[in-house]
């Protein structure tokens, strides 16, 4: 329907194409022809009349030279030339003009072969030399002469010539008259043809899209609503042309759809669902795992530093044992004690990390109860010895730490824990100091205030700015401590910490520069370190304290 009818009108529309293709096609052909025609004849005539007035001139010359004798050869020679240059542009014309202008081909062939002989004949006798002035016959010369420019072979080459310039002004004018009547007939074809074309297709634009407006809104509409999700739109099947099938074939394609988006809910939220629980499941994993990896890498960091400190004190009291001179009886039974109670400590220090890698806790069990502080800083100071010792470092003596204050002090602890939190501290200011140096050990109880605090102070190589608060966090290390101890792990400090928050108390760690004593020197280039352990008297009314601790001590952080 609508289809044939585009056709139809694109047909039309190329017919009348063809036409006005076809037909300039052959008004330009014609134009061009008698255009080419005009332009010969318009040549042939310009070189008649050249031809002419260089023999009128030339005959001038010839009687400026036989009246006065003082002619010039070179005028003679320029007009002859010139003369000779016409007629050979006018013998290359000839054959295009008589193609052009078949009825007077033939005259103009003759004409131009008079005139050649009749300028041969001319050349030979010009060129043969004038006659003197004053000669005896100079009548009869001067006619001969004459006769030569006038006439050849008994005709007047004057009407020749005439006769030429007329045909070729009559050929030339004709020519253009042609032309400018090709031209209109072009034009007025071009215009009537090109009008034709213009009506039929504002007749096509008008009537198609008319025709196609609403059919082409009804279907803008239709896939619109599809699209959008709306399968429940139903276009106009009512037309029996090309959009009523398209229409129809939309509908179906509707219905179609909406059944597939049905059963694709239905299997999506299958799929969802089972999605979700897995999802659900492997998160969990996922997490359970992370958590087991990080108690294993947690694990064998906490057995590597808590084995650390007691294997230390081990050999280094067995190194001392063995170095230097024979020793008495009393001085090996001390090492040997020493060595024991480092083993104990040892062992503790394996039972407590079975236990942890064998149940699913995440903390080592505080036993807190009524503790000497002097048995603590003995134990710590005891172990912490043999690894001065071993390291040229001078530290603190027990009788200088334990005054008769502190010896009565009594604090509510683990003294297994607290002592290795005191000891990590210990240990830390002797390997981080230079060698030889001096590690300070100092006590002091505030009674007002209800605390005790163990100050361990190092001329080691202290910590640059901003590190005193990261200090405290898992496996972070100075650039200082780093370059010094490219070994260390950096748990030492937050187990430390942990202990120390268990037991309801502080831990406080600076810089021990000159600056704290009035110098200007720069904290960045400090002298040591300053650890400070705070912690909680043991109160008159202990049994409300005790059970306040036990809930806040029952896990190291």
């Amino acid at each position: 329907m609508i289809r044939t009818r585009l056709s139809i009108t694109f047909a039309a529309l190329v017919f009348l194409a063809i036409a006005q293709g076809l037909f300039t096609l052959w008004a330009t052909r014609s134009a061009a022809q008698h255009a080419e025609r005009s332009v010969v004849a318009t040549s042939m005539l310009n070189h008649y009349l050249e031809l002419g007035a260089n023999k009128q001139r030339l005959k001038v010359w010839f009687a400026q030279s036989a009246l006065a004798g003082d002619a010039a050869e070179d005028t003679k020679t320029v007009l002859l030339e010139k003369m000779s240059r016409s007629l050979g542009e006018l013998q290359k014309l000839a054959p295009r003009d008589a193609a052009l202008n078949r009825e007077n081909g033939g005259s103009e062939y003759a004409a131009i072969q008079l005139l050649g002989h009749n300028f041969s004949v001319l050349k030979a006798s010009v060129e043969a030399g004038g006659f003197p002035v004053g000669s005896g016959d100079q009548s009869n010369a001067w006619k001969k002469l004459i006769s030569i420019f006038d006439r050849s072979d008994g005709r007047d080459m004057r009407s020749v010539l005439e006769e030429a310039v007329v045909r070729q002004r009559a050929t030339s004018d004709l020519a253009k008259t042609k032309l400018a009547d090709a031209l209109a007939r072009m034009r007025t074809a071009s215009l009537m043809l090109a009008f034709f074309s213009v009506a039929l297709g504002v007749f096509a634009v008008v009537y198609f899209v008319k025709r196609m407006h609403q059919p082409f809104d009804a279907l803008v509409q239709a896939t619109t609503a599809i699209a959008q999700g709306n399968y429940e739109y139903r276009g106009r099947e009512g037309a029996a042309d090309e959009f009523g099938k398209v229409a129809r074939q939309l509908n179906t394609a509707a219905i179609q759809l909406e059944a597939a988006r049905v059963q694709s809910q239905s299997v999506r939220q299958g799929l969802d669902d089972a999605i979700a629980a897995k999802t659900a499941d492997v998160t969990r994993s996922h997490e359970a795992l992370l958590r087991i990896d990080s108690r294993r890498r947690q694990f064998f960091a906490e057995v590597s530093h808590e084995l650390r400190t007691p294997v230390t004190v081990i050999r280094g009291e067995a190194e001392i044992a063995l170095r230097g001179a024979q020793r008495d009886a009393q001085d090996y039974r001390a090492s040997l004690s020493r060595i024991v109670d480092a083993t104990a400590d040892l062992s503790r220090r394996v039972e407590d990390l079975l236990h942890l890698a064998n149940s699913d806790a995440e903390h080592y069990p505080l036993k807190l109860q009524p503790t000497p502080l002097s048995v603590v800083i003995k134990a710590a100071l005891s172990q912490t010895a043999a690894v001065a010792a071993n390291r040229n470092i001078a530290i603190t003596q027990v009788n200088q730490v334990i005054t008769p204050e502190v010896e009565n002090v009594v604090i509510h602890a683990d003294k297994d824990r607290l002592q290795q939190a005191l000891t990590i501290v210990l240990d830390n200011a002797v390997r981080y100091s230079e060698s030889p140096g001096q590690v300070s050990v100092g006590v002091s109880v505030d009674a007002a205030v209800g605390t005790v605090s163990i100050r361990v102070t190092d001329q080691g190589i202290g910590l640059t700015e901003g590190e005193s608060q990261g200090a405290f966090e898992r496996h972070f290390r100075g650039d200082r401590a780093r370059e010094m101890r490219p070994d260390g792990a950096g748990l030492g400090l937050s187990i430390a910490q942990a202990i120390i928050s268990a037991h309801c108390g502080e831990i406080d760690l600076r810089n021990n520069h000159p600056a704290q004593q009035g110098s200007s020197v720069d904290a960045n280039n400090s002298c040591g370190a300053c650890a400070t352990l705070t912690l909680p008297l043991m109160q008159a009314d202990a049994a409300s304290q005790v059970a306040q601790r036990d809930i806040q001590a029952g896990a190291l952080a």
